[in-house]
């Protein structure tokens, strides 16, 4: 019963993990398999019953079939033979593959490559980035901010599949870097109270792999927030001048994993100096940065459509905009930023402010971009969104802490948080008559504000309920937060037959068979996409 009490919350994150891939368990992998075969070459070929170029697919980007599976596939099979993988031979005249920092090809996990097969080893890692997101958010909420059980298995399972983590769940790379933030956060706080070599080591260990995971900017983040967050514990604490000492093994902990890590960092480095693309103009970081009014996907997530039902109809990227945590989860961010009595609410308060503006197209925000930060001035500047989201998520998890103990209710916020939904209704009837929005784009916005608005009053609903039942309570917060992160998840992620995995093509067999390492290449109706090669084991120019 006691191990019961300890692991509920590890198994409640495990089902929640196995009900969201329910369709592997169907036979089914995480990868776009349907955006695949509706390129050339596979396009004039018929797929499991379907015509040509006529299989239903959900219009992701095409960066997973362009880039993230052949980069890996082409690596793996390069460790596997005993080499490491230095270089592509298979695109342009060769291109260098290792010091890419996004091929990730020494992360540890990797090693899943070498026990089971490329795709089953490709689905794990994919599910690992949810499921050790989810633990880790856990432990950190529960065992460093100390707050309870239920609001920390909330919290975990709202990283887990926060929209961040979902637009860009299948490039394996992201999701696999920021699922280390939250225990990089917890060996910070535990060097802060109190520093052991246990500690120390773990924090470089955490570290050490997100850079390792392979997406660079997310690495920049994590130290950012981790730097902030021991400063913030340190500058807070009345007996801070005890903690000096504490400051110089923390910054080690920092320094140590760029120095373990500097047989990816040099090579990346290198090419960053050789690389063709620098920094963005000032007009450029205009149209990257989100503009104001977008604020708006905070409450209502497809707000402008989306790109998985084809009505997306604000002129920019859906993923690289994403701000969305949940309907509920916004209302106990709110409600934690206002009523939480945790000390380190400012902290997480002012993280998420600060990320939501610096990513934003406000006065004077495009000239902090024109200063030369490696990464972040090369970099879109919107994913600093993905820190608003941990954040909101943080202050969410001590709304939901505080709203356990409290006994007493102010309705002043759930008024206020209904009436937002019913001011974004009679906003959307009366903006056709100012503005030049199409009957088409304002119907679609109508319709994707029907589920936010029923989850808001929902939310409201069960918030009250807990004076009358606890237990309901609970249960129906859990519900409403599950139901909108599955309802997100599922409408944008797509899991496809291994046979719409680079399957046989009568072209490519042919290119196989007679080009041998001469490079082709096709315009028109015969235009293959760059890094195929890197699959079908021919050779491009591109």
């Amino acid at each position: 019963m006691n191990k019961l009490k300890i692991l509920w919350p590890y198994l409640l994150i495990l089902v929640v993990v196995a009900l969201f891939f329910f369709p592997v368990f169907k036979g089914l992998m995480p990868f776009p398999g349907d955006l695949l075969v509706n390129e050339n070459p596979y396009k004039t070929q018929g797929f499991l019953g379907y015509s040509p170029g006529g299989y239903p697919n959900k219009a992701q980007d095409k960066d997973v079939i362009t880039e993230m599976y052949p980069w890996r596939y082409f690596s793996i099979n390069q460790l596997k033979k005993g080499s490491i993988p230095f270089w592509d031979p298979n695109n342009f005249s060769g291109n260098p593959q290792m010091a890419d920092f996004q091929t990730a090809v020494f992360y540890p996990f990797n090693i899943l490559y070498f026990i089971f097969s490329f795709n089953t080893a490709w689905t794990l890692i994919i599910i690992l980035q949810t499921l050790l997101a989810a633990v880790f958010m856990y432990i950190f909420l529960h065992k460093a901010l100390y707050l309870k059980k239920f609001a920390s298995v909330i919290g975990a399972v709202a990283f887990g599949f926060s929209s961040y983590m979902v637009v860009w769940l299948e490039y394996g790379n992201i999701g696999s870097t920021l699922l280390w933030l939250p225990i990089a956060l917890f060996f910070t706080r535990r060097i802060y109270k109190k520093t052991t070599a246990g500690n120390f080591l773990l924090l470089i260990a955490s570290l050490s792999l997100s850079i390792l995971a392979g997406y660079i900017q997310g690495v920049f983040y994590i130290y950012a927030v981790c730097f902030l967050y021991f400063f913030f514990l340190f500058l807070s604490d009345k007996k801070r001048k005890e903690n000096l000492e504490k400051i110089l093994p923390f910054l080690a902990a920092l320094f140590f994993p760029v120095l373990i890590t500097l047989f990816q960092i040099l090579p990346t480095y290198e090419l960053f100096l050789n690389s063709t693309r620098g920094s963005y103009s000032l007009s450029q970081i205009s149209t990257l940065l989100s503009p104001l009014y977008y604020w708006v996907t905070v409450l209502v997530p497809d707000f402008f459509g989306n790109p998985a039902t084809r009505n997306y109809w604000f002129n920019g990227t859906y993923i690289e905009r994403v701000m969305y945590a949940g309907v509920a989860i916004l209302f106990f961010a709110i409600y934690g930023a206002v009523h939480s009595k945790n000390k380190e609410k400012k902290f997480f308060l002012l993280l998420s402010v600060l990320s939501l503006i610096v990513a934003t197209d406000l006065p004077g925000i495009k000239f902090l971009y024109l200063i030369p930060i490696p990464v972040v001035s090369t970099t879109v500047p919107t994913r600093e969104f993905n820190i608003f989201i941990f954040g909101l998520i943080i202050l969410a998890a001590m709304g939901l802490d505080h709203w356990l103990s409290e006994k007493s209710y102010k309705t002043k916020l759930t008024i206020i948080f209904g009436l937002t939904y019913v001011f974004i209704w009679g906003l959307v009837f009366l903006l056709p008559k100012f503005l030049n929005i199409s009957p088409a784009d304002i119907s679609v916005t109508k319709h994707n504000l029907i589920l936010p608005t029923i989850l808001a009053f929902a939310t409201i609903a069960a918030f009250y309920v807990k004076k009358i039942n606890v237990r309901l309570s609970l249960l129906a917060v859990t519900l409403i937060v599950c139901f909108d992160l599955f309802y997100f998840f599922n409408k944008i992620t797509p899991f496809s037959p291994t046979e719409l995995v680079y399957p046989k093509s009568p072209v490519i067999s042919f290119l196989q068979k007679n080009a041998g390492i001469n490079r082709f290449w096709g315009y028109g109706s015969a235009y293959i996409l760059p890094n195929f090669q890197l699959v079908d084991k021919t050779y491009s120019p591109e």
